[in-house]
């Protein structure tokens, strides 16, 4: 039974006909002790958006790049068990269609969680069954 570490839930909205507004919520499904350092979320733009705004909780950032179409929320450190939810609002130079909604997406998020293992496989002793002389295993053993 494996689970995500991150829950990702993205809302299209229609503002107006020239203008959408996208809701990215990101819910963390780690442990509370956990947190995910280096969060990037990226989202792609249609071709026909002239312009981006986004707004982000605090503690994290908003970015637009017009030349590759993207947005892009920053979060440093992401706690295991919050939400939040990324904002952002894009303005068309034609009128909204079915198809320019579809070149919205795929959402994607890049993340490292330090300290945490998928499997839940827990190391408790480690015993080195051949003790060589010119072999020094402390190299390798991290004591936490």
């Amino acid at each position: 039974d494996f689970r995500a570490p991150f829950r990702v839930l993205p809302q299209i909205e229609e503002a107006t006909p020239y203008q959408l507004e996208i809701i990215v919520l990101v819910r963390s499904e780690i442990p509370d002790t956990n947190y995910g350092s280096d969060v990037t979320i990226t989202v792609p733009c249609p071709r026909n958006c002239t312009a981006a705004s986004a707004t982000a909780p605090s503690g994290s950032s908003a970015d637009y790049n017009a030349t590759q179409r993207k947005l892009t929320f920053h979060v440093k450190k992401f706690q295991g068990g919050l939400e939040l939810a990324f904002r952002a609002k894009i303005t068309l130079s034609s009128i909204c269609t079915a198809q320019t909604r579809k070149e919205i997406g795929p959402v994607s998020m890049t993340f490292e969680i330090p300290m945490y293992n998928v499997s839940n496989l827990q190391v408790k002793y480690l015993r080195i069954a051949e003790a060589s002389q010119n072999y020094n295993p402390y190299r390798w053993v991290r004591y936490v």
